[in-house]
């Protein structure tokens, strides 16, 4: 599988293992130069607050229930402000992957369509449980009750067979 690599304004196609290096190599702590961080927090500028998974599933739930209402409102600036929320979040999960397996497992437990999307989302962009997520994505879209949520799943799984790859920022 040919995953992609963005550099600034450069796309780099490389193999998945190649992929899995690069991403091994940002989450080593083993280097003396970055005083036991990883080198993604030394790039970042410093540790990044780590909230437990349980923290981050109240998170979860509270952004999704303010999006899931905002989207049927048609109150883009709350769901836009809740969505970067998430990104950030992500970004953690990013960083630390073992962490943010562990948060995605619970947030796919979730009964709120939002909050399982992302999560569902997340399991493609890190390339991890992916045959699962496309079952939640199929399953979230498939539900006429679902109606603009079924949408964006099934606009989710459209871009995946598309490009094989997901980006969430």
């Amino acid at each position: 599988m040919i995953l992609s690599i963005v550099f600034r304004k450069f796309i780099i196609a490389v193999e998945h293992a190649t992929n899995m290096k690069i991403t091994g190599y940002y989450n080593t702590k083993s280097f003396r130069f970055t005083n036991g961080l990883s080198v993604r927090e030394w790039l970042a500028g410093g540790k990044m607050k780590k909230h437990t998974v349980e923290e981050i599933t109240e998170i979860y739930e509270k952004s999704g229930r303010l999006m899931y209402d905002a989207t049927l409102s048609g109150d883009y600036k709350t769901n836009n402000r809740e969505g970067k929320h998430l990104i950030n979040i992500f970004k953690l999960f990013e960083n630390d992957l073992d962490y943010g397996y562990q948060c995605i497992e619970r947030l796919l437990e979730s009964n709120n369509v939002v909050v399982k999307t992302e999560a569902a989302s997340y399991c493609l962009a890190l390339n991890y449980n992916v045959e699962y997520a496309l079952s939640v994505l199929r399953d979230i879209s498939n539900d006429p009750n679902n109606g603009i949520f079924g949408f964006n799943a099934g606009m989710i799984l459209k871009v995946w067979k598309k490009n094989g790859y997901l980006k969430i920022y």
